[in-house]
């Protein structure tokens, strides 16, 4: 896709980009999409980028941690899946991982976990069947919760440890270098 040429009627890069941090904080990474897909040359939106941060209009670290504090206070999403959704905003590393530590303690997710749970498992017959087991347990790793914990949850719920081993196959423990409790190859 090549650049449009922009008019004098039409706003600069560093316009759009303030006009659109008006409306809502947003990260380096999501300007840069908006105001690639406004036409703007690279050369146009690195320097006004630049000027932004310069001005510090722009803070990736401040827009990581407001995220995943709102996120971590729903209780509806786990530490993975932050970590996922600030990737997606274009918020990756040392500003994605501060922000998830800042906004998740172990209480907190222990916590979100039990209710994410309470939810999902809400009208199922107890003790759950293998069936709706696994469908908590996908719930419950998409939502970014770790699979040691989704593990001990299924186990309060009484069924044997080989089904629930079974269930939470595909599911990363947080040993590998994928992002942890996310289902592999799970569509959301």
């Amino acid at each position: 896709m090549y650049p449009r040429p922009v008019s004098r009627t039409e706003k600069s890069a560093f316009d759009r980009a303030v006009a659109a941090l008006a409306r809502r904080a947003l990260s380096t990474g999501e300007l840069r999409l908006r105001l690639a897909r406004a036409g703007h040359a690279r050369e146009e939106i690195d320097a006004a980028l630049r000027r932004l941060v310069e001005l510090q209009l722009v803070d990736d670290q401040a827009v990581a941690y407001n995220h995943a504090r709102s996120r971590a206070a729903s209780g509806r999403r786990g530490p993975a899946r932050v970590r996922a959704e600030l990737a997606a905003r274009g918020i990756r590393g040392a500003d994605a991982e501060g922000a998830v530590a800042a906004a998740f303690d172990a209480e907190g997710v222990a916590a979100a976990a039990a209710q994410a749970f309470a939810r999902c498992s809400r009208g199922m017959s107890r003790p759950l069947a293998a069936p709706e087991r696994a469908k908590v347990a996908a719930r419950l790793a998409r939502a970014g919760f770790p699979a040691a914990m989704i593990r001990s949850l299924l186990a309060s719920e009484g069924a044997g440890e080989a089904a629930d081993e079974l269930l939470l196959d595909g599911i990363d423990d947080g040993s590998a270098e994928d992002e942890p409790g996310v289902l592999r190859d799970a569509e959301d």
